[in-house]
C-alpha cells in the first residue's frame, strides 16, 4: 500500500515546471555578484525590482542593487517557461515591456535591454497555460 502512493504522487511531482533564476548586483550576471539564487513558477506572481534587497538588508549583505536577472530551465517541462518584464511594480499584462522576455541566459544580452533595463517588476509566465496540446 506505501508503494502505491509513492507511485500515484510521482507523477504529479514530474508536472511540475519552474524557472530557475538569479538576481544580480551586476549587469553582466557573473562574478560573486549574485543577490539571490531561487525558483519561480507563474504561480508565483509579480516580484517587484528591489524587494529582495530588504532581506539582503536583514542578512546584513546591505548596499547592493538588482541590476540583472539570469534564468534558466531545467528540463523539458519548464521549456515554455518565459520570464517577463514590466514596467510598473503590478505585472499588468498591458504594462509589459515590448519584446522583454527571455527563458536563460542574462537579462542584459536580450536586444531590447536599453529600454528593459529600468524594468520595475518581472513575473514567469507559462506560454502554454490552459492549452493541453501545445507544442512550439
Amino acid at each position: 500500500m506505501y508503494s502505491f502512493r509513492i507511485l500515484t504522487f510521482a507523477p504529479l511531482c514530474g508536472s511540475v515546471t519552474a524557472l530557475q533564476y538569479t538576481l544580480w548586483d551586476s549587469e553582466g550576471c557573473h562574478g560573486f555578484n549574485d543577490l539571490r539564487r531561487s525558483v519561480s513558477t507563474e504561480t508565483d506572481g509579480c516580484h517587484v525590482r528591489g524587494d529582495v534587497l530588504v532581506d539582503l538588508e536583514l542578512e546584513g549583505r546591505g548596499g547592493l542593487k538588482e541590476q540583472a536577472i539570469s534564468a534558466s530551465t531545467d528540463g523539458p517541462n519548464d521549456a515554455f517557461e518565459i520570464l517577463v518584464f514590466f514596467s510598473t511594480e503590478d505585472c499588468f499584462p498591458e504594462n509589459r515591456i515590448e519584446n522583454a522576455a527571455m527563458d536563460e541566459g542574462c537579462s542584459s544580452e536580450m536586444d531590447v535591454w536599453d529600454k528593459a533595463k529600468e524594468y520595475k517588476s518581472w513575473a514567469v509566465w507559462n506560454l502554454c497555460e490552459g492549452n493541453s496540446t501545445c507544442d512550439f
